[in-house]
């Protein structure tokens, strides 16, 4: 079997990329009298928001949480804020398989706790960066689910997809990283899915083999990450496998 047909392959890296998107405004391209963007001489504070602060007391960290350190995090120096997925998600992987990438988890907070957040963030010099997550899914969120209920499916070829080999194995024996086969069965539609992390984690498919839904796939995850720029954060944090 080629290697080529996967984006994600066992010899998988995870990049970490500082994503400033286009639709971020004129300001944040600016350069200063080096010619260097804002982010390249900024100290960056990375939060997970569960362990970080919590406001409410109920045993989990929250968006409010973050906002009544503010200040704390100022003295320290610190000119941007890495926020780690605080999206919609099952929390089968802490965040990281997201649901629905425009809203917010309700174990954090709401939008409007968001909004908040950005707003006392930018009054003290502070901007606010989100872990984006465009590697895979949870198997919970619509793409998802259309994806596989049916071999013929509009997000079909949003995720990765493959026959078993005549013996009924796996396509290759790529393993998770989390252990284990990265195939899993889908008996519905009589394929494997790939996932490089937990099997309720489906690897998004970024291979340029063409056709519309590939290209629909991209442009809707970056309108996705869009949606938060530049209103609301900065830019995110991309986390993304590709082969190495």
């Amino acid at each position: 079997m080629r290697k080529s047909f996967l984006l994600s392959s066992t010899s998988t890296i995870v990049s970490f990329l500082l994503l400033l998107l286009p639709c971020a405004d004129a300001q944040e391209r600016a350069v200063d009298a080096e010619g260097h963007q804002w982010w390249q001489h900024a100290v960056f504070y990375e939060i997970y928001p569960r362990s970080f602060a919590d406001n409410n007391n109920d045993g989990i960290g929250d968006l409010n949480g973050i906002t009544s350190k503010l200040d704390y995090l100022k003295q320290l120096g610190v000119d941007a804020i890495w926020i780690t997925p605080c999206f919609p998600s099952p929390q089968v992987d802490f965040g990281y398989d997201v649901s629905d990438y425009e809203n917010i988890d309700p174990i954090y907070g709401t939008l409007q706790d968001f909004d908040r957040l950005t707003k006392e963030a930018n009054r003290r010099g502070i901007r606010i960066i989100m872990d984006f997550v465009m590697n895979h899914t949870s198997d919970q969120h619509t793409w998802f689910v259309d994806s596989k209920s049916s071999r013929t499916s509009a997000h079909r070829n949003w995720y990765i997809w493959h026959d078993g080999t005549r013996s009924g194995q796996p396509p290759n024996n790529w393993l998770s990283t989390f252990g284990g086969s990265a195939w899993k069965f889908d008996p519905r539609t009589g394929q494997y899915y790939y996932h490089y992390f937990y099997p309720e984690q489906p690897d998004l498919n970024w291979q340029p083999r063409g056709g519309e839904c590939h290209v629909r796939c991209d442009s809707l995850v970056v309108q996705a990450g869009c949606g938060w720029l530049p209103s609301r954060c900065r830019g995110h944090a991309v986390r993304r496998s590709r082969s190495s």
